[in-house]
C-alpha cells in the first residue's frame, strides 16, 4: 500500500503535543465519584422533561433511569470517551458556529470552551491524551490536533476528502493513530492518520453508507457501521475485509465497543432521531444479542474506560446533555 503524504496546514509541531499530553491529571482523584452519584431522574414515556439544572432530557419507548445526566451546550454533536482525569470534551453547535467544551463529568462544571471550525464533525481523545477534531466541507477535510489542557489548536493534517467520523488507536511503536472516515459523493474510504508524523499514511476503501467506526481492543480490527445496519470488520494494517454482518431492521448511526473487544454497541435511530435503539452485538460473530431503548435525540454513544457505563450524547438545536447508563447485563 503506498504512503500518502499531506502537509499540515498550521500548528506548533507534534513536540508541543507530547509535552502537553497529560497535564490535566489534577482532578483524577475525583473521577470515581461519578459512578456512585445516581440522579433520580425518570425519563417519561414521550416528550422531554427538565432536570434540576434546567437541562432537557429525552425519552424512548419505555421508562428507564440514567445514572447521571451531564448538561452540555445545545446542538451536541459528539463527545470523547470520559478520561481517567474526570473530564470529557464535547463538540456542539450549529452549521455556522461550533465549540469544543471541556466538562468535568461528575459535576458538570465547564472547564474550558473554545471555538472550532464550523465544519467540525467529530471529536475523540486517545488513550495517550491526544485530542482530535475532524472537519468536513463539501470537498475537503482534516484531522485537527488540540491541546487537551486548554483546547488550543496545535496542528491540522489535511485528509483526502471530507472527514465525517473519527476513532483513535495506538500503533505498535506507541504512536497515536486516528482512523478517519472520508466520504465524497462517489466514494467511502478510511484514512490512517499518524498524529506523530502528521501524515496520512494509508487509505483503504470503506463500505458504502458507512457512518461510524471504532477500533477493537486488539488494535487489528476496525469496525464500521453503515446507515442500513451493516457491520463491517476490516484489518487495520491493510484494510482487508474480515467480516460482514447485516442487522435486519437496523439504521446505524454510531458505534462503540467494550474495552475487551467482545461487545459492540450500535446506536440505531430513524432519520428524525425520534425512535432510537441500542443494539448489543457479539463482536466474534456479529450476532445481535439484545435490543434496548435509547434516549430520543441520541446522536452518538461511547463507553467508559472500565466498560461499565454507556454514555449517550443527546442533543437538538435547543438543548444538549450526556446521559450515563449502566452497561446492561449479558444475555
Amino acid at each position: 500500500m503506498p504512503e500518502f503524504h499531506y502537509r499540515f496546514q498550521r500548528g506548533r509541531g507534534h513536540g508541543a503535543l507530547r509535552r502537553l499530553r497529560r497535564s490535566k491529571r489534577r482532578r483524577s482523584a475525583t473521577a470515581n465519584a461519578a459512578w456512585i452519584t445516581l440522579i433520580a431522574v425518570v425519563i417519561t414515556l414521550s416528550g422531554c422533561t427538565s432536570n434540576s439544572a434546567g437541562t432537557k432530557t429525552s425519552s424512548s419507548s419505555q421508562s428507564f433511569v440514567p445514572a447521571q445526566i451531564i448538561p452540555t451546550p445545545a446542538g451536541l454533536i459528539a463527545t470523547t470517551q470520559p478520561q481517567p482525569n474526570g473530564t470529557v470534551w464535547v463538540l456542539a453547535g450549529t452549521q455556522s458556529v461550533k465549540t469544543l467544551t471541556d466538562i468535568e463529568f461528575h459535576t458538570g462544571a465547564v472547564e474550558t470552551t473554545v471555538g472550532v471550525s464550523a465544519s467540525a464533525t467529530d471529536v475523540v481523545e486517545s488513550q495517550s491524551g491526544q485530542l482530535a477534531v475532524s472537519t468536513a466541507t463539501a470537498t475537503t477535510g482534516a484531522v485537527e490536533l488540540y491541546n487537551p489542557t486548554n483546547g488550543t489548536l496545535l496542528d491540522s493534517i489535511a485528509a483526502p476528502g471530507p472527514v465525517t467520523s473519527l476513532t483513535p488507536s495506538l500503533a505498535s511503536n506507541g504512536d497515536t493513530l486516528f482512523y478517519a472516515l472520508v466520504r465524497t459523493p462517489s466514494s467511502y474510504n478510511v484514512a490512517v492518520v499518524d498524529a506523530t508524523s502528521l501524515r496520512v499514511t494509508a487509505l483503504f476503501p470503506a463500505p458504502s453508507g458507512a457512518v461510524g467506526l471504532v477500533v477493537g481492543a486488539d488494535r487489528q480490527s476496525l469496525w464500521l457501521v453503515a446507515s442500513d445496519g451493516t457491520l463491517t470488520r476490516m484489518n487495520t494494517g491493510n484494510g482487508a475485509l474480515t467480516g460482514n454482518f447485516k442487522i435486519p431492521g437496523a439504521s446505524g448511526q454510531a458505534i462503540s465497543i467494550s474495552p475487551n473487544g467482545d461487545t459492540l454497541y450500535v446506536l440505531s435511530s430513524s432519520a428524525s432521531q425520534q425512535d432510537a435503539s441500542l443494539l448489543i452485538v457479539r463482536a466474534a460473530n456479529g450476532q445481535l444479542v439484545k435490543v434496548l431503548p435509547a434516549p430520543t435525540n441520541s446522536v452518538n454513544i461511547t463507553v467508559s474506560p472500565d466498560g461499565t457505563i454507556l454514555y449517550y450524547a443527546v442533543g437538538t438545536t435547543s438543548f444538549g446533555n450526556l446521559q450515563a447508563y449502566p452497561v446492561p447485563p449479558g444475555p
